[in-house]
């Protein structure tokens, strides 16, 4: 089917266009139909005008390739359209309606496809021209009807080779439109996924960036101040030190997701699966934190079975260990314990970080993966925290195909799960 895009004429022409586009459309679709039934009938029990205007419509479409002149079908099949044609206007030399026959595809195919008005004006009265001569003749000649079975044989050829390639180029088209369709489908995506990248990043850096900044700049203010006495420097040089180490946290949390999640899913590089024990990263895990716990006299305990294997990616997974881990150590209380535990199921590896600390009400949990209206809190020691890093846990989780849910009670402790798929070959028993 032709179509014509509204954006390559001007707005005077469109209703012209369309129009045009509409009538070249039907003219094809009815000219198929008309050329098959004359095929199957035999071109004696059919009228020759008929048949000439089943044969004009294919033509017209074979002809609409010259505006794909790179294509090379279209090559091929404009100059076989060509010789066709000629052919069946020679065998209408000899039948009684022969005149007919050649005025229809010729006045048809040149009104549509000559370039410009005088070459248009020019080639329709050749036509006619040849018309008059084709009468002569015909007037001063027996017409041979019906034709003899080699006619036939041609009108058959002429009917079904325009058919069976105008189908294969019909077929190419349509693979292209989708082939064009997926691609426009993947163009948007991206789009999408950059303005919400552009979204996020833009709330990020308005409130967590932001605020730490002008908070050291005050406290420097104050320093620069010189009245201030010892004890009041080192707590302003310790509340610097958390700005700072704060700032360092969530423009670490945002880079690992950036780099990890959004930029990596787009490029096709963002989830490399691969079998992790589990056990082992939460080992290593715990032994990176044991110097804060000790701080805070918090134990940490890994108690995942060695059988907890997961299928997913080695720095996504990584990077939710240490946030949970650290969300759980700054929310215990002095002497408390912290969890990690694991089970392998039907469903995949569950794996949970529980602790002893202060909780969450309700209000707090239904904001905690709202980035755009999430509530932070100090820990325990007066630790401050963007809530970025539970956000990004979450989306690297779903990145792996597992999922991230939170219980807590206030003034009992949090427990933090996310699953993940099983690793190949393991089976659970």
């Amino acid at each position: 089917m032709i179509k014509e895009h509204p954006h390559y004429f001007p707005a005077r022409n469109l209703f012209t266009k369309k129009s045009r586009t509409k009538l070249i459309n039907l003219v094809c679709h009815l000219s198929a139909i008309l050329a098959l039934a004359s095929a199957l009938l035999g071109s004696d029990s059919v009228p020759y005008s008929l048949s000439m205007i089943a044969l004009s419509g294919i033509f017209i479409a074979s002809l609409l390739l010259k505006l794909n002149a790179k294509d090379s079908v279209g090559k091929f099949f404009v100059p076989l359209a060509t010789s066709l044609w000629i052919t069946y206007m020679c065998i209408a030399f000899g039948s009684e309606l022969g005149t007919q026959n050649y005025l229809v595809i010729a006045l048809v195919a040149l009104a549509i496809y000559a370039n410009g008005n005088t070459y248009r004006v020019t080639s329709i009265l050749g036509v006619l021209i040849v018309a008059i001569l084709v009468n002569g003749y015909q007037y001063n000649n027996a017409p041979l009807y019906p034709l003899p079975r080699f006619g036939h044989v041609i009108f058959m050829i002429n009917v079904i080779t325009p058919l069976a390639i105008i189908s294969m180029m019909c077929w190419k088209v349509i693979n292209q439109t989708r082939d064009s369709q997926q691609l426009i489908n993947q163009q948007k995506w991206e789009l999408q996924q950059s303005n919400q990248f552009k979204d996020r990043i833009l709330s990020i850096l308005g409130h967590d960036m932001r605020s730490p900044f002008n908070s050291t700049k005050s406290l420097i203010d104050m320093l620069d101040l010189d009245m201030l006495s010892t004890s009041e420097r080192r707590t302003i040089v310790d509340q610097l030190r958390n700005d700072i180490d704060l700032s360092l946290s969530t423009l670490d949390n945002i880079l690992a997701w950036a780099s990890q999640g959004y930029y990596g899913s787009l490029m096709g590089t963002g989830v490399k699966s691969e079998n992790l024990a589990l056990a082992d990263m939460a080992s290593k895990t715990v032994a990176a934190f044991q110097h804060l716990g000790s701080l805070k006299k918090v134990s940490i305990i890994n108690s995942i079975p060695s059988e907890c294997v997961a299928y997913a990616d080695f720095q996504q997974i990584s990077f939710v260990l240490r946030n949970l881990t650290n969300n759980a150590l700054k929310f215990s209380y002095t002497g408390g314990h912290i969890t990690l535990n694991g089970k392998l199921g039907v469903q995949g590896v569950t794996i949970s970080i529980k602790d002893q600390g202060t909780g969450m009400d309700a209000s707090i949990l239904s904001s905690l993966f709202n980035i755009g209206n999430r509530m932070t809190r100090r820990g325990t020691a007066g630790e401050k925290g963007s809530g970025l890093g539970l956000i990004f846990c979450k989306e690297f989780v779903e990145n792996n195909g597992g999922k991230l849910w939170i219980e807590s009670v206030t003034g009992q402790g949090t427990t933090v799960y996310f699953s993940l798929p099983a690793a190949l070959g393991v089976q659970f028993s």
